[in-house]
């Protein structure tokens, strides 16, 4: 279950899409039991998806431009906890955060 995303573990920009895919191979786990565990583990070290980190999938080759778009869009400019409540299913219910620009000193836009 967990070899792929660690073998895959090396890009930080494809961190933010490995673990989601991670969360659905757990989802869809036949035992339960494992599954359970596996889900709460993710939702304990959320902190990967944080709005900050999660920014990272901007630079990801793995997440398509249509996506990042929709990412764009819903950009937001607060902090907000770096725990989430839920786990994410798919890229677009990431939340990225204008703050790693800032923080990283990169220009947003040229």
């Amino acid at each position: 279950m967990y070899i792929q995303s660690w073998f895959t573990s090396r890009s930080a920009p494809d961190a933010p899409i490995n673990d989601i895919h991670l969360i659905q191979r757990l989802k869809s786990y036949d035992d339960s039991d494992l599954r359970n565990v596996g889900l709460k583990i993710m939702l304990r070290h959320s902190w990967y998806l944080s709005p900050e980190l999660a920014t990272l999938a901007l630079f990801s080759k793995q997440v398509p431009d249509e996506e990042k778009s929709e990412l764009i869009s819903n950009m937001i400019v607060e902090r907000e906890s770096h725990l989430l409540q839920t786990l994410l299913s798919t890229v677009s219910q990431l939340k990225i955060s204008h703050s790693f620009f800032t923080t990283s000193g990169i220009d947003e836009f040229p």
